[in-house]
């Protein structure tokens, strides 16, 4: 990520795998095994705890859907607003 600069970050996750978006843009994917509904352990982010691992970096605004969003709804979200 560009140091001092916003990024807009996004995931999602079918069930089958998961999707990452920097700005609006697709940029990788994975497949998922365990269905991440299956994992009985705390949702973080910027960090890897078993890896020693923690983000400096700030999170602006977290949102969690109930649905997978397509990749133009994705698009729009990352869209600046103004202040």
């Amino acid at each position: 990520m560009p140091i001092g600069q916003w990024t807009h970050v996004a995931v999602t996750c079918d069930g089958q795998g998961m999707r990452f978006f920097r700005d609006g843009t697709p940029i990788s994917q994975l497949a998922v095994t365990p269905r991440i509904s299956d994992v009985n352990a705390p949702l973080m982010t910027g960090s890897l705890v078993d890896k020693g691992f923690s983000s400096a970096g700030a999170i602006d605004k977290a949102v969690i859907h109930r649905r997978v969003l397509s990749d133009a709804e994705v698009a729009a979200m990352a869209k600046p607003t103004s202040p």
